[in-house]
């Protein structure tokens, strides 16, 4: 399903989703030529469960790029329900400008092949014409410089952590920060996390979380949970949890810097989005989903010997790395629980889905290497 940052259904993805899970094909436009003359041939193109879905997720993340560029005020950008009308070049430069920057080769392919299947269903029900979507060879070597740097380690040790936060010009980006390495959230899901959030539960609520903090029932709890419903990757909520030291400077920060930020902003109503702007330009709106990592990105130039390939996703590697190794321990300390086992907490934690025999994938599996980097990293025996 695809909503809206209010929850309301979006009806062309929607029918364009039910229409691949239905038939299991996309449509394709042939170029065919009879009796000399030129044409064009619709016919529908097989496509795998798997690919499907990725076609869908790839969708959605688009969809959650011209949201929240039209709630910004960005020009050219419509209403998310209406995204099917937005410019050519629009769709050009988020695939050849945007997509470059996070994305390995493969994976930039898959979105742009994504998009042009959306955009030629849409104009196989009569919405509006197709438009090329090509991938540009400066979009190519982006991406292909980006699967170079895999190769670097995806943990940012504990000593840079400290610096980073030291760096931080606000406790906002202190809380993005560590958003990444206590929460284990993605960039774009900071985004997601909400002071009222649904009239129907109070599950996303800040707001129901800071008033447990003092509640003489919660005086025992560490961890609060919440749930993550919006900007989610695929659009899965998940289950999060805040220590009461975080959930502590949330507050702090909702009381005093969000609050003068708000004040002295010209935004009306108030966004319900926890995390505002304050920049002079977007002052008071929501943040878009590029802030955490651009905020990562020029504190980490001030940090000595700090891996300049490191980018904000990598706090959530090392999440999931020190969860793992957690999770792995008995009260005493001491590795007894099996792999499987914590492999699991850390698959459900990130929101990461199962395989068919229900095990977590190599997307998860890859913390058991990096737990070791990080043992001799941190000197933990």
């Amino acid at each position: 399903m695809f909503f809206d940052c209010d929850g309301v259904p979006l009806l062309l993805p929607l029918i364009y989703s039910l229409h691949l899970d239905t038939f299991g094909s996309v449509i394709v436009v042939q170029d065919i030529k009879v009796d000399g003359k030129r044409g064009s041939l619709w016919k529908p193109e097989p496509v795998s469960r798997d690919t499907a879905q990725s076609y869908q997720n790839h969708l959605f993340r688009f969809l959650r790029y011209v949201e929240n560029n039209h709630l910004s005020g960005e020009q050219g950008f419509p209403c998310v329900h209406n995204a099917h009308e937005i410019q050519a070049s629009k769709v050009r430069e988020y695939v050849n400008r945007v997509l470059p920057g996070e994305l390995a080769s493969s994976s930039l392919h898959a979105h742009a092949a994504a998009l042009k299947a959306y955009f030629t269903f849409i104009d196989r029900v009569g919405i509006r014409e197709s438009f090329a979507i090509e991938v540009e060879r400066r979009a190519r070597q982006a991406a292909a410089s980006n699967e170079d740097s895999q190769h670097y380690l995806q943990y940012v040790a504990r000593d840079h952590r400290t610096i980073l936060l030291q760096k931080c010009s606000s406790l906002r980006d202190v809380l993005i920060l560590r958003m990444g390495f206590e929460v284990g959230l993605r960039a774009r899901e900071n985004c997601g996390l909400f002071l009222e959030g649904s009239k129907r539960s109070r599950k996303d609520s800040l707001l129901r979380v800071f008033s447990e903090l003092d509640d003489s029932n919660f005086s025992g709890v560490n961890q609060f949970e919440y749930l993550l419903r919006a900007k989610t990757k695929g659009g899965k909520s998940r289950l999060i949890y805040f220590s009461r030291s975080l959930v502590t400077a949330m507050r702090a920060y909702y009381l005093g810097e969000r609050q003068t930020v708000a004040k002295n902003s010209n935004v009306y109503p108030e966004p319900d989005e926890f995390f505002l702007n304050n920049d002079s330009r977007f002052a008071g709106h929501p943040i878009s989903d590029r802030l955490a990592s651009d905020r990562f990105s020029t504190y980490k130039k001030l940090v000595p010997h700090l891996d300049p390939l490191l980018g904000y996703h990598d706090l959530r590697h090392t999440f999931a790395t020190e969860l793992y190794h957690q999770s792995l321990l008995d009260r005493h300390g001491n590795e007894t629980r099996s792999q499987s086992a914590a492999l699991l907490i850390v698959a459900q934690r990130l929101g990461h889905a199962l395989g068919r025999d229900g095990r977590p994938g190599e997307v998860t599996t890859r913390y058991i290497r990096l737990k070791d980097a990080m043992l001799a990293i941190e000197d933990i025996d």
